[in-house]
């Protein structure tokens, strides 16, 4: 054989080898095993990104595991029963509705509190109509399914009528906490103004009668929605003993017109209570008043992360050299998540090329900060981190990997060109690692819109 046919044999053959590579499917992937997942999914000595892996795949076949994930909410202990709902959650699929519903009957606590986010999750994708009957037909004592409903219909900006209203105003004073949260959001979206004026007065009464902080403080954060109507008796409540009260009132004053009351907000700032502190935090962002920069500002300085996180996303909408200069500083903090959300407000206030210190950190040798940096990477929308990330879906460390393969996922989510990018992660999809492979697959799966988790050689083959 000479030389020349040698040499494009040899050539022939590592192509067929790449190609081989390309579509060497993790058998995971082809032909899941419920028992296998399932473990993994409960497993909580595992890290949160590989049960998050087996959850993924679990959901995306949940319609094929029907009877095992029944099985698991009956009979299973409370993790299988918890993560058997949080999968019939992420599903979404109505054939669950009545075995969540059966266990917020018949469960523990933490079951039942899990049971009823997952029957929120599967209610959302109802009508109004079809959520209205139920919560008629389904809830009769039964405060966990009425809170679930009721935030679904929140969700929909479910507008109250004439005809069905005292179904809705009985529940107002329910002592039931997530049913008051959930009427206190439904009453913010409503706009007949004949609704209003009856909530109004509903409002009114219970404020007379209800002694609990909680409650008095949740309705005070809604009155601002009648205008000048409730001003006085806001007032009132400003000169209440309890500060959460006191701030509530100041900001529905503040969102009313009342130019004075943010000074109550901005001297709770100044207090030694972080929950007072985040609360107000909270008021402050939807109010984006430049009268807030230097109080919210020194609150970069304080000794509580959680405090200097939600500083952070206060500021977003403000500007100012104080603001810019407290920021960028943080940029270089020991808390990835304050640097993280430093880099984020920063961004999206104008500031420029703030991405680059974020992929020079996946060369770091530390895998908390490479992780830390990815995520990072994915919320700035850093379409330069591509390329490298590339590289790193074929790191020995798995969580790095499948990281990599999220990140790539979100930022290709809204990019055309990306042939080369859906190869690497094409090429994930062979990883020993479980993690790796299904993480690779769901971000295939948002970029093409084809089925990677419940049907990858069929998505691949289509490709």
């Amino acid at each position: 054989m000479d030389h020349k046919k040698i040499f494009f044999s040899l050539l022939f053959l590592i192509i067929s080898s790449r190609n081989i590579t390309a579509i060497d499917i993790n058998p995971i992937l082809t032909n899941p095993k419920f028992d296998t997942l399932f473990e993994q999914a409960s497993n909580l000595s595992l890290k949160y990104l590989q049960r998050e892996a087996a959850r993924r795949l679990l959901v995306a076949n949940s319609s094929k595991f029907e009877k095992e994930l029944i099985k698991k909410i009956t009979t299973g202990k409370t993790i299988e029963k918890q993560t058997s709902l949080r999968i019939m959650g992420r599903s979404g699929s109505l054939i669950f509705e009545n075995q969540v519903i059966n266990s917020i009957t018949r469960d523990n606590f933490l079951v039942k509190e899990r049971a009823a986010k997952t029957l929120y999750l599967i209610y959302c994708k109802l009508t109004n109509k079809e959520l209205l009957s139920r919560l008629i037909t389904k809830t009769n004592n039964k405060p966990f399914i009425q809170s679930a409903i009721l935030c679904a219909l929140a969700n929909n900006n479910y507008q109250i009528t004439e005809r069905n209203k005292d179904l809705f105003f009985n529940l107002i004073p329910n002592q039931d906490k997530l049913i008051q949260k959930s009427m206190f959001e439904i009453i913010l979206k409503q706009k007949s103004k004949k609704v209003k004026t009856t909530f109004k007065e509903k409002l009114d009464s219970l404020l007379e009668t209800e002694k609990r902080y909680n409650v008095r403080s949740s309705i005070a954060e809604i009155l601002h929605i009648f205008g000048n109507q409730e001003a006085a008796t806001l007032r009132i409540l400003l000169n209440e003993n309890e500060p959460f009260v006191q701030i509530a009132a100041a900001y529905s004053l503040t969102m009313a017109g009342d130019s004075n009351a943010i000074n109550l907000l901005h001297r709770a700032l100044q207090t030694n209570n972080p929950s007072l502190q985040l609360a107000t935090l909270e008021y402050l962002k939807k109010i984006k008043s430049p009268f807030s920069e230097p109080p919210i500002t020194n609150l970069l300085n304080s000794k509580n992360n959680t405090v200097i996180i939600r500083a952070i996303e206060a500021l977003e909408k403000l500007q100012g050299k104080a603001i810019s200069q407290g920021l960028r500083k943080l940029l270089n903090s020991n808390n990835p998540e304050i640097s993280s959300a430093a880099a984020i407000t920063l961004q999206k206030q104008g500031a420029l090329g703030i991405h680059w210190r974020f992929i020079e950190k996946l060369k770091d040798k530390n895998s908390s900060t490479v992780i830390s940096a990815i995520n990072t990477l994915a919320k700035l929308g850093s379409k330069q981190a591509i390329h490298p990330l590339q590289n790193l879906l074929f790191s020995e460390d798995e969580i790095i990997s499948a990281t990599s393969a999220i990140a790539i996922g979100k930022l290709l989510e809204t990019s055309d060109e990306n042939k080369n990018e859906i190869k690497s992660l094409q090429l994930a999809l062979g990883r020993a690692s479980i993690t790796v492979a299904i993480m690779a697959a769901d971000s295939l799966q948002k970029i093409t819109k084809k089925p990677y988790l419940s049907n990858p050689k069929k998505a691949y083959n289509s490709n």
